[in-house]
């Protein structure tokens, strides 16, 4: 009894842990208020040429030539030419973002930019829900903490231009993949796994982990969900991304494609682990780093506790090893935080998980994805 006693006192004790590190920042809300309506007002018109300076801009700029019915590669090469800090084209290959995302946005309805950020809310408003599903399958009723700690983490995309940014949409759509996946949802996973990556391609790191927990597990007739996209991905780039942008720019072979600096250290890693953490409340604290640990802590725990270990593993794998890949493989330079989009979104919702290290009724163990 004693035990017990201890066991849910200590349970409480991490639960207001938890809590605490995901509150938002109260303190900044009326500055949030203010940073979305002033968005949404730069948004509802298209940005004028030599007057914007980011990539983000150019990025809406081309939405609404797109809009207009221009063509997109000669919609993103007169934004990219009419950023008055660059005023040339991309000059890598990766510079030159895929079409599909700028063709979603104008199919979606609404009169101007406006529409993308209520689209984008409700998308959010899905992540959310996908991650108290996710978490569910582990800690049952605790997994209401995996949308409360993630929330903090999207308000940049509601108050900034990063809104733009396609990194945002590829995530969602891979946590939605991910949920369609673990629920034995395929045809679903298919769908939000190809919008992923053909919103941002380097998704495909995070398809193949997927895969490979698939392989080890002998799931060979279901891999068609991760190699259909990679395929279709592959098959767009050679035959239409490719020569239109090379109708641009040259990029000579495939060894010249990326910069050949690439560094390591905790210094470049460290940004990303702090990306958008200034929306919690104890930011001080560091909280996006103690998530990151707790998450990889409770998986790898899950994992020599339970039988069936697919989706734990899969939980682990959609976000750990790319953690590996930027501390090991490196980074390019330190403006690359945003990166942090990659991995900890996907930690945040797995956080939950170490409760279940002490929670006395646990779930029985996940069934076997099928």
């Amino acid at each position: 009894m004693k035990l017990a006693n201890s066991r849910e006192l200590l349970l409480a004790a991490f639960v207001l842990f938890l809590v605490i590190l995901g509150l938002p920042r109260f303190d900044r809300f009326t500055t949030n208020i203010f940073l979305a309506r002033t968005l949404l007002e730069n948004i509802s018109h298209e940005p004028v040429l030599g007057t914007y300076t980011t990539d983000m801009q150019d990025y809406l700029r081309t939405y609404y030539e797109v809009r207009k019915g221009q063509p997109y590669y000669l919609s993103f090469a007169q934004s990219s030419i009419g950023n008055a800090d660059r005023g040339k084209l991309p000059g890598e290959i990766w510079g030159w973002k895929l079409p599909v995302i700028f063709y979603v946005w104008s199919f979606l309805p609404g009169p101007d930019g406006v529409s993308i950020y209520f689209w984008f809310l409700l998308l959010v408003l899905a992540v959310l829900y996908a991650s108290y599903k996710l978490a569910y399958k582990f800690v049952g009723k605790f997994a209401i903490l995996s949308p409360y700690m993630l929330a903090s983490y999207f308000v940049l995309p509601l108050t900034d231009h990063t809104l733009f940014q396609v990194e945002w949409w590829a995530l969602c759509f891979f946590i939605l993949g991910l949920t369609s996946l673990i629920y034995r949802k395929k045809m679903l996973a298919l769908i939000f796994f190809f919008l992923c990556i053909f919103t941002r391609e380097l998704f495909l790191f995070h398809l193949l982990m997927l895969a490979l927990v698939y392989c080890s597990f002998r799931r060979f007739r279901d891999l068609w969900i991760f190699v259909l996209p990679a395929v279709s991905l592959a098959v767009f780039y050679i035959f239409v991304h490719l020569p239109n942008v090379y109708g641009f720019e040259s990029f000579g072979s495939i060894n010249n494609w990326w910069r050949t600096n690439w560094y390591r250290g905790w210094y470049l890693v460290r940004p990303t682990l702090s990306y958008a953490s200034w929306n919690y409340f104890v930011y001080n604290l560091h909280p996006l780093r103690i998530f990151f640990a707790l998450s990889s802590a409770g998986l790898l725990a899950k994992l020599c506790l339970t039988k069936n270990r697919q989706v734990a593993l899969l939980a682990l794998v959609s976000f750990l090893p790319f953690f590996v890949f930027i501390f090991f493989g490196g980074i390019q330079t330190k403006w690359q935080d945003y990166w942090g989009i990659y991995y900890i979104p996907l930690s945040i919702i797995f956080v939950p998980i170490a409760l279940s290290l002490l929670y006395p009724n646990r779930q029985k163990d996940e069934k076997p994805i099928c």
